[in-house]
């Protein structure tokens, strides 16, 4: 009984295997070869391939079958199958190891012809004096491939002494050769195995074609694997700072002051160093904030004295009718209208990080000179704008350093980010010189210039020693917001001097360069003090 029961088994099993097939069954298996492959590949002057393959399969089809093009990044596919293209919709593409897969294709018929017509970057290797062009189309097909012919054409017809063909074909490959033909490069190959490998290599010098500046930048750096990213580090910051650069001189050229030698020998109106400053830099910096103290000063507001182990910073009068910015500089010299030595300003920044009376001063100089109608828009705004930007982007550019790594493989993109982040320090440091001044601001920039002039080429006086000590103390607040206070104290260099009554020193101080000496350094001081107090992004 088992052995009749073994025997009815063995029986059905050959059945099975043995009985004749449906036509449809019989073809649903992977055709074994192509009897002919042919590759166009047309180099533009963009650095990039144009590539057309012709194909005929053999006499052993499948229902559905699948292509692979060994490109890393493919653009502008177009499959035709007997001269008729095929739609986007009756095909599927996914990357298989840096192949381009298509796949779900319809089964071909026999005799039919396939054309992929598709677009790659160019591989090109520089040498010292040539460029190398790699070319691999082949690369384990999968299948069997009985001919194989490509063609390198270049934008220009090439002869042989011109160039230098070499090729690989490894892997199962039988007679193949490379040689000039018609202009172009011919590479031919016999019975490919399904793993082989086909590569066509030729050297050339780099005046034979003419490829576009950018294309030839990214060869000259190429480096093994780095060639996209190194390039895109190099080249997305280059844009943005280039951007800002140009935005800058068109900015300064459309808002810069007429252009004139002409002198003038009074301030053109009574407006404050400070704002005088904001006006000539577009920024306050340590030069607008010592003008102001020294502007205080000349205008009976304060009182400095020098003693032994140090200064006293006193209030002279009431600030009550003073401009909004005054009153907040004071209130961080004085504290408070009690008179405070330099060394307790000084132990401030150990303190806080941040004053708010400093920041007053600047929020409402730069709200006093955005009322004057000088710029287009107020510094600050603009300042704040640019500032915030390139201080978001450089913390989202570290961050995006430590964390690409850990979801791209290689983590070359860090590159990018690294350059993004360099960008955005170019940005904060270049934010200061985007405002643009109207018509109304260039005309009052010019007449301040014509008074710089003044203090740098101040005539010889016939007047009285006195009125000229006058004439210097009066103006020396402009001439060091104007960035000319050496120059100008040099015109008095000569005179008997007095030191103004606002200055009181317990050390005899009888010339202009001995006051100069000991006035300079000690606003120098006060002033770095007041900057380390200020909020980082005004």
């Amino acid at each position: 009984m088992k052995f009749r029961s073994k025997c009815l088994l063995i029986i059905f099993a050959s059945l099975i295997l043995f009985w004749p097939r449906s036509i449809q069954a019989q073809e649903n298996f992977v055709p074994i070869s192509l009897s002919q492959l042919k590759i166009n590949a047309i180099l533009g002057n963009n650095g990039r391939l144009k590539v057309q393959e012709n194909f005929v399969f053999s006499n052993r089809f499948v229902a559905d079958f699948a292509w692979a093009i060994n490109a890393k990044n493919i653009s502008n596919l177009q499959i035709y199958r007997s001269d008729t293209k095929i739609s986007k919709d009756q095909y599927k593409i996914r990357k298989v190891d840096n192949q381009i897969l298509i796949y779900d294709l319809a089964s071909p018929n026999l005799g039919d012809t396939w054309r992929i017509e598709y677009e790659q970057a160019a591989e090109f290797m520089p040498t010292e004096n040539q460029y190398q062009l790699r070319f691999q189309p082949i690369k384990n097909p999968g299948i069997n491939i009985d001919s194989l012919e490509v063609f390198l054409v270049f934008p220009q017809n090439v002869k042989a002494n011109q160039v230098y063909l070499s090729h690989y074909a490894i892997h199962g490959v039988g007679k193949s050769g490379a040689r000039v033909k018609n202009g172009a490069m011919y590479y031919y190959a016999k019975n490919l195995s399904p793993y082989s490998s086909f590569t066509c290599q030729v050297k050339f010098n780099k005046n034979l074609i003419k490829m576009a500046t950018m294309v030839k930048i990214m060869t000259e750096i190429r480096l093994a694997g780095l060639d996209f990213w190194l390039a895109a580090t190099i080249f997305l910051p280059s844009v943005i700072i280039l951007s800002l650069l140009a935005m800058i001189l068109i900015r300064r050229r459309s808002g810069g002051p007429e252009i004139s030698d002409r002198v003038s020998d009074r301030p053109p109106n009574q407006m404050s160093p400070l704002l005088v400053g904001v006006l000539f830099r577009q920024k306050i910096g340590p030069a607008e904030i010592a003008s102001q103290i020294l502007d205080l000063a000349n205008r009976g507001y304060l009182v400095i004295s020098e003693k032994g182990d140090g200064y006293n910073i006193g209030e002279k009068k009431s600030f009550n009718d003073a401009q909004p910015f005054d009153r907040a500089l004071s209130e961080e010299l004085l504290k408070g209208h009690f008179k405070e030595s330099l060394a307790g300003i000084e132990e401030q920044p150990e303190k806080v990080l941040f004053s708010e009376a400093v920041f007053k001063i600047y929020a409402k100089a730069y709200d006093q000179i955005a009322k004057l109608g000088y710029f287009v828009q107020g510094p600050r705004t603009i300042l704040y704008r640019y500032q915030i930007f390139g201080i978001l982007l450089f913390f989202l550019s570290a961050l995006a350093v430590f964390i690409s790594p850990a979801f791209v493989n290689p983590p070359y993109i860090v590159l990018v980010f690294t350059g993004s982040a360099i960008a955005a320090l170019f940005i904060i440091a270049l934010s200061s010189k985007m405002p643009m001044r109207t018509k109304k601001g260039r005309r009052a920039l010019s007449d301040w210039l014509a008074f710089r002039r003044y203090l740098i080429r101040y005539p010889k006086q016939t007047t009285a020693a006195e009125a000229q000590r006058e004439e210097f103390i009066n103006y020396l607040p402009y001439a060091v917001v104007l960035g000319c206070e050496k120059e100008w104290a040099n015109h008095f260099s000569r005179i008997p001097f007095n030191l103004p009554e606002w200055y009181l020193s317990y050390h005899e101080i009888g010339t202009l360069p001995k006051f100069t000496q000991r006035l300079y350094p000690m606003i120098e001081i006060i002033t770095q003090t007041l900057m380390a107090l200020k909020e980082p992004l005004i």
